[in-house]
């Protein structure tokens, strides 16, 4: 992981200079997503003894939660009369 930060350091020094915007970006984001792989991939999950209601609760909550923030995202409309003033 270590020697991914010579390719990173690189294409920082190159979008600050301003020179070669392609490969900057390219060894950037290359960079950057080869990091979280290698992060993600170090990640040891285990999964505690739950009762069924517990986990049921979890599962709810979890996807009311993303049901309001998918609603959030959602555009408001500018009509008259609708208190949009």
């Amino acid at each position: 992981m270590g020697l991914l930060m010579i390719p990173l350091g690189i294409g920082v020094c190159l979008l600050f200079s301003g020179a070669y915007k392609r490969w900057a970006n390219l060894l950037v984001w290359g960079s950057m997503a080869t990091l979280g792989v290698g992060v993600l991939n170090s990640i040891r999950l285990t999964f505690m003894p739950t009762t069924l209601w517990a986990l049921a609760t979890y599962i709810v909550m979890i996807a009311a939660g993303g049901g309001l923030m998918f609603r959030s995202l959602g555009g408001y409309d500018d009509k008259p009369g609708n208190g949009g003033g």
